[in-house]
């Protein structure tokens, strides 16, 4: 054994087996400047994960914001090239230091320069009237499809007291819904109208200070889960009224952890995304608002 990895084993002509035949030289060259190119690009990210850490205190808020912008356009940047060039090995991209804090930082200063139309946007996000991916039709009735007849029924959503929710456990809730109470969430109940039944539950938290929307717990009722559930849509509805009271407040912005089973799930059903390889998922911009229309947008 050495230092790279590779075993070495005898070979004996016309017994046994070849296993590594040379790659094509041109082939091979080609792969290797691809991946001196996103070396270069992982470089860049790394540089400026290198500048937030050392330019994170109090008075260096402009360079802050700045070099927030420099590190999402890079990401973006590597993002792209792997995506174009097929490219499927994990990018060395991690510095000792830059935690969820910083990351969560970063991309707080990055969204702000995006809503304003500066260099690091990609999306103007606008809450006016037209009815593009930027705009949500706050007039629409949110709703909830019956798996066995594909009916349409709408519900309502309002925020519920801890009294209100006593004896979930028993009815075969999965989460203990007082804790959130506790954890200073706001807490709101989804139902179909003329059905006193709890549809699903959501945990949410007004972060005034990142200009977020901060997501506990989202919980479908009993008789909602499974292939044999009665309603479909329970979660995405409810991830989507977070992203409305966001969108409301004017930060277009939600997060929450997930666990890791759900990770894909949440990426390929509410458009949400994976910051860095933590378990926060983070909803913004044009995946925002796509989910919060698909539901009040009807």
């Amino acid at each position: 054994m050495i230092n790279c990895g590779h075993t070495f084993y005898p070979f004996f002509e016309g017994f046994s087996e070849q296993t590594y035949f040379p790659y094509d030289k041109e082939q091979n060259d080609e792969a290797y400047k691809l991946s001196q190119q996103q070396r270069r690009l992982e470089v860049k990210i790394r540089k400026e994960k290198q500048f937030l850490i050392a330019n994170k205190g109090e008075g260096k808020e402009a360079d802050f914001k700045a070099h927030s912008i420099k590190l999402k356009k890079a990401e973006r940047n590597l993002k792209e090239f792997m995506a174009e060039n097929d490219l499927q090995q994990q990018p060395r991209t991690s510095v000792v230091g830059f935690g969820r804090s910083e990351a969560m930082r970063s991309v707080w200063a990055d969204k702000k320069a995006l809503q304003s139309g500066g260099d690091g946007g990609i999306i103007n996000i606008n809450t006016g009237n037209n009815r593009g991916a930027g705009a949500v039709d706050t007039d629409k009735i949110p709703f909830l499809t019956k798996k066995s007849t594909g009916e349409i029924t709408k519900v309502t959503i309002e925020q519920v007291k801890a009294s209100g929710l006593r004896g979930l456990k028993k009815d075969g809730w999965l989460f203990d819904w007082r804790e959130p109470f506790k954890n200073g969430f706001e807490v709101y109940q989804l139902k179909i109208e003329d059905d006193s039944r709890l549809q699903g539950l959501i945990a949410i938290k007004d972060i005034s200070k990142e200009s977020s929307i901060l997501i506990d717990i989202v919980e479908s009722a009993p008789h909602n889960m499974g292939s044999g559930g009665e309603y479909k849509g329970v979660g995405p509805n409810l991830f989507a009224y977070a992203g409305k009271v966001s969108i409301d407040k004017g930060y277009n912005y939600v997060y929450f952890e997930s666990k890791t089973p759900l990770i894909e799930y949440y990426k390929k059903e509410l458009g949400a995304i994976q910051l860095g390889r933590s378990q926060t998922m983070i909803l913004e911009g044009e995946a925002l608002y796509k989910l919060v229309n698909r539901y009040y947008g009807r």
